[in-house]
């Protein structure tokens, strides 16, 4: 069995087992979104958060899906473990005025956890 680790973790679907690389689904939405660009509804992403480093010039800026978006600031948080990207993925299942979003109850938990997690720290 594989042990898990900070960047990825061990999955048995009960026929193979995987091994998730968190850094590597990140990297193939962005290069993905870099050169495909996403119909309909899009969001601004910082593909290096800002909190490290990262510029707003545009080539540290892609265009994601709202979806996408939501999965990447995750996917960050799961990569890093900082208190300022817990709340960046904590921000996205927030819903302010005006604002509109379907986050599942176990996404918002993971992000509510991740948030205290950081507030501990």
């Amino acid at each position: 069995m594989l042990p898990s680790t900070r960047n990825n973790k061990f999955l048995n679907t009960g026929k193979e087992a995987y091994t998730l690389n968190y850094k590597k689904i990140y990297v193939a939405i962005i290069d993905n979104r870099k050169i495909n660009f996403a119909p309909g509804y899009t969001e601004s992403h910082h593909i290096l958060p800002k909190c490290m480093g990262g510029s707003d010039d545009s080539d540290n800026i892609v265009r994601l899906t709202a979806r996408e978006h939501y999965v990447c600031h995750w996917l960050l948080w799961k990569i890093h473990r900082s208190p300022q990207l817990a709340h960046a993925f904590w921000s996205m299942a927030r819903v302010g005025s005006g604002q509109h979003r379907n986050v599942t109850s176990a996404m918002y938990a993971r992000a509510k956890d991740a948030h205290v997690e950081a507030m501990c720290v």
